[in-house]
Order: structure tokens, then C-alpha cells, then sequence
């Protein structure tokens, strides 16, 4: 499996007091104009709420395909005078633009390193013209996002690969971003790879890759090669990832069998703890 090599920054305390006091003020300028169905980074919204939406949609009559959009090494190619203009069309205080700019040049050019808060407000400022584009001039009607990752909708083939052109023209030409060449049309049936689930209409689950990288921890945890509390901290993790989806019980079982073996590493009396399914 190949890993994705990103560029991340941990900035000083002062930084980071900069960067919060900046956010507060421009945060709530932005959040008024973004659109309902954009999950990342914003309050009362998130990784359970985007996939609750993508079911309800693929419940709707008649949707039958989907459209999976990527942006190739999104953070990494943010172009910075594009964002900067964007920024200005609803900040116009000098001292706001001027810090907004200090922030801005001193990171690499193209690009937004993760880690820096304001990164996450930025990248969403940038995306929510491809919102404001697909949703009133193009006129789709099932269109999720979290962040570079976007969900289409819609009952024909045909109409989802005139918006991924569309879209991908878009992009380049006002953005100056590119595709990641796994976007393309699946069906729904076979269900949707979104925010770090598997989604049908009826029914959500944990990425199998997910589920056999919290094994693999277990294995190496019980092998000493993590400390316990490393452990108990992913559990914690992996549990509210899994809440409110059909593979809760497969993670509960793998709690279980962690606190027992923690239980007799302790020379405790062994716990007996049933795993009945309909408990969980």
C-alpha cells in the first residue's frame, strides 16, 4: 500500500493564538455564504452528518450512479493569488488582508500546509466557488462535499460524465487544480466509498481497510509493540467512528477482547464478558 506524502506544520504557541483570533473574526463572514451541503471543518457538520446526507440522497427515486471527484494533492495546490482574490470579494479591512497575506506568503507557493487552522477555512473559501458553480450554474441537485472529496447524484450515465467534463474543465481553467485519476461514475448499488465509510441507503460500514488497520494495532499491541495507552486511545477513535453504522458490533468485539487481555496482563481475575450481538 502506497502512502501519501503531505506537508504538515506545527506552528509556535504565538502563531497559533494569531491564527484562532484571525479565524474568529473571518470565520463566521464566510460560513454565512457556504453552502448547506459542505461537511469539513464547519460547525455542527462533520464525517457522520456528510454520510447521513449521502444516504438520504441515495434514497431519492430513480438515483441509480454516482459521480467520485478528487482533487490530485489538493493542499499541496492551492494557487495563492486565486485565493487571495476570492478572500478580498468579502474582506475588504486592510489590516485583516494584510495579515491574511503575511500568512499566505509565508508558506510554499503553490499550497496550504496542514496542520495551520486558518488552512482548513482557506481550502473550503477556494472549493466554495466549485459549490456555488455546480449548484446555480450548473444546476445539480445531489451534490455533497467534504472538502476535495465530492459526491454527484443522478439517475442517468450520461448526465454525470457531461458534469465531470464540465467539471474538470472548470477546475483547471478557474482554479488551476487537477483531477486525482480514481475520480469516476460508479454505481449505487454497489454502494459509495465516502468520509471513511461505505454507504447505501439503507445501511453504512466501516472501509474495510479501516477495520484491518485497527486489527493489525490490536495484533501489534498485544505483542507489546504499543503501549496501552496508545491502545485505549484508538479505541476511543474507533468506536465513535463506528457508531451509528452495522460494523459497531465488529468494533465492540475488538474493545472486548483488548480489555480482557489487558485484564489478565494485570493478573486480574479474567473478566467474562459475553459479546451478545443484540447489546450492542
Amino acid at each position: 500500500m502506497s502512502l501519501k506524502k503531505r506537508m504538515i506544520l506545527a506552528l509556535p504557541f504565538k502563531d497559533r493564538v494569531v491564527q484562532h483570533a484571525l479565524n474568529n473574526i473571518i470565520e463566521p463572514v464566510f460560513e454565512k455564504c457556504m453552502f448547506y451541503d459542505s461537511y469539513a471543518c464547519r460547525m455542527m457538520k462533520g464525517t457522520h452528518a456528510a454520510a447521513k446526507r449521502l444516504s438520504y440522497f441515495m434514497g431519492k427515486t430513480n438515483i441509480a450512479y454516482y459521480l467520485k471527484i478528487d482533487i490530485k494533492s489538493y493542499f499541496a495546490s492551492v494557487n495563492h493569488n486565486i485565493l487571495k482574490n476570492l478572500i478580498k470579494k468579502r474582506i475588504t479591512d486592510r489590516n485583516i488582508i494584510w495579515l491574511i497575506d503575511e500568512i499566505l506568503d509565508s508558506s510554499p507557493v503553490p499550497g496550504l500546509p496542514i496542520g495551520n487552522l486558518l488552512s482548513q477555512l482557506f481550502a473550503n473559501i477556494l472549493l466554495h466557488e466549485l459549490d456555488f458553480y455546480h449548484k446555480t450554474k450548473i444546476g445539480i441537485k445531489y451534490y455533497i462535499r467534504y472538502m476535495d472529496d465530492i459526491i454527484i447524484l443522478a439517475s442517468d450515465k450520461k448526465v454525470l460524465k457531461n458534469i465531470f467534463e464540465k467539471f474538470n474543465n472548470y477546475i483547471d481553467t478557474n482554479l488551476k487544480l487537477s483531477l486525482n485519476p480514481k475520480s469516476g461514475i460508479g454505481r449505487c448499488k454497489d454502494g459509495i466509498e465516502f468520509v471513511g465509510y461505505r454507504v447505501w441507503r439503507n445501511l453504512k460500514l466501516i472501509k474495510k481497510q479501516s477495520l484491518e488497520r485497527m486489527k493489525k494495532k490490536i495484533r501489534a499491541w498485544k505483542k507489546n509493540k504499543l503501549p496501552n495507552k496508545k491502545i485505549i486511545s484508538s479505541m476511543g477513535s474507533w468506536m465513535g467512528h463506528s457508531l451509528n453504522t452495522h460494523s459497531y458490533r465488529a468494533v465492540m468485539r475488538m474493545a472486548i477482547d483488548v480489555i480482557q487481555v489487558m485484564a489478565k496482563r494485570a493478573d486480574n481475575p479474567v473478566i467474562a464478558i459475553k459479546s451478545n450481538d443484540q447489546e450492542f
